[in-house]
């Protein structure tokens, strides 16, 4: 299923605020906006970030490389339709639109 993996990485790599995507702007701006008001909850605010980066990269790392039961293997299962694909397409293009246009605000 390494159609389906990369679609739930990529919406994860969203959800922790990479660069570029649809995350990314909402934290920096909430860490520029507590810093300038309140420095000492920057810090705390912060740590919660990172354990929520922690948290989703392990989680999904565990989930796509863990183990294969032997009844999965050579179910007859197709990884993505060309309907799955078409919408995991047009949601991954609305995160990085949304990710790039907030940045030129």
């Amino acid at each position: 299923m390494p159609v389906y993996a990369a679609f739930l990485l990529f919406v994860v790599l969203a959800n922790i605020g990479f660069p570029g995507l649809s995350g990314f702007v909402p934290e920096f701006l909430i860490l520029a906006g507590t810093l300038a008001s309140i420095p000492s909850l920057t810090y705390f605010i912060l740590a919660g970030m990172v354990i929520t980066t922690v948290a989703g990269l392990v989680s999904t790392l565990r989930l796509l490389f863990g183990g294969v039961k032997a009844s999965y293997v050579g179910g007859g299962f197709v990884d993505v339709t060309y309907t799955e694909f078409v919408i995991l397409s047009s949601l991954a293009v609305a995160i990085i639109a949304a990710g790039l246009y907030n940045i030129f605000i």
